[in-house]
């Protein structure tokens, strides 16, 4: 992805997660990258970091707490399935 896409991007991101914070709004974050309180292990600090800021994950910390759930894939389920999955 080009650079400035890439930056583009994270503000953007930064823009909608600070401005929950400022109004004390809730947030829920549903993602597949990998949070991590060390920086050097967290997908977020790598794809969002600007200018070697973290401000989007150091935003994430202030304001939520990590919950992971594991569990195996359910894409490509039919809708039969679901059914029988949600019931």
């Amino acid at each position: 992805m080009d650079r400035n896409q890439s930056g583009w991007r994270a503000e953007k991101i930064y823009n909608l997660i600070d401005g929950r914070y400022r109004s004390e709004k809730p947030l829920i974050i549903s993602t597949n990258l990998n949070f991590s309180e060390n920086e050097n292990k967290c997908e977020i600090t790598e794809k969002f970091s600007t200018q070697g800021h973290n401000r989007i994950r150091d935003r994430i910390m202030d304001m939520c707490f990590p919950v992971k759930a594991a569990g195996k894939s359910r894409r490509g389920m039919t809708q039969e399935r679901f059914r029988e999955f949600i019931a």
